[in-house]
């Protein structure tokens, strides 16, 4: 018994530091061939004070060793494609017989309900040697950098408010007199009956009082007219008096003649 608790111990620490995660790119329809990733893609495990890079191998994978007991968030940056975070939770195993597939789970993570908040969990694929994890990860999206231009189209004009003023104001111009012609003596009488109570035509029929008003007349001369036209009454008034003192004088004269 105590050799093989002995040799139980000592294979511990052994199994601790085999511990491999293996993350596999497959073929899907959004990306059918991996292997056109730039080769600047990696992967991402980030903890507490640490942080573990792994590179795009030429298998399509990311593989890390030697991995601790610890939940870790999983990235795989990519400037062509966006991929899901993952959580991933490592347990250490107390017993020589647990595989180390059995110690690493992955599960989908959603940033907006937290940590805790876990996702799907992925199942581990099978037919691989003891002690490396591999799990399969997938593009979501591919990343669009640049907005692209929209093409004409006349929908895109008929959308247009200035558009749509000018075909109101044609409908109305070449539709109007058509209606006009084709509507009935008794809707032309009600309709020109409710135009005459309409406050429009009561507007209409009152007199603006400026309407005659001259404006450059009146600013270039209007107290001229007035002065030479008190003046003109004046020199009348003037001339009545001075003929009516002559008749006089000459009415005295033939008195004083007789």
């Amino acid at each position: 018994m105590l050799p093989s608790t002995l040799l139980t111990l000592l294979t511990l620490p052994l199994l601790s530091l085999a511990t491999t995660l293996t993350l596999l790119l497959p073929p899907t329809t959004l990306l059918p061939n991996p292997s056109t990733l730039p080769p600047s893609t990696f992967a991402l495990l980030q903890t507490s004070g640490q942080a573990i890079h792994a590179p795009l191998s030429r298998a399509n994978t990311f593989l890390f060793r030697n991995l601790t007991a610890g939940s870790y968030l999983l990235d795989i940056i990519c400037k062509d494609y966006t991929f899901q975070p993952y959580r991933v939770d490592i347990t250490l195993s107390t017993s020589a017989s647990t595989s180390a597939s059995d110690t690493i789970e992955v599960y989908q993570l959603i940033h907006a309900q937290g940590w805790d908040a876990k996702g799907p969990k992925l199942p581990p694929l099978s037919g691989f040697s003891a002690g490396n994890s591999v799990f399969e990860v997938q593009p979501l999206a591919t990343k669009d950098y640049y907005e692209a231009r929209p093409g004409f189209s006349p929908l895109d004009l008929l959308k247009n408010p200035m558009m749509l003023m000018a075909g109101a104001s044609l409908l109305i111009v070449f539709g109007m007199p058509y209606l006009m012609e084709n509507m009935g003596e008794e809707m032309k009488e009600e309709l020109a009956a409710q135009q005459k109570k309409s406050p429009l035509a009561a507007a209409r029929g009152n007199q603006n009082p400026l309407q005659g008003f001259d404006m450059a007349a009146w600013m270039a001369g209007s107290t001229t007219k007035s002065a030479s036209a008190s003046g003109s009454g004046s020199g009348s008034g003037s001339a009545a008096n001075d003929a009516a003192s002559g008749s006089g004088r000459e009415k005295g004269e033939g008195r004083k003649r007789r």
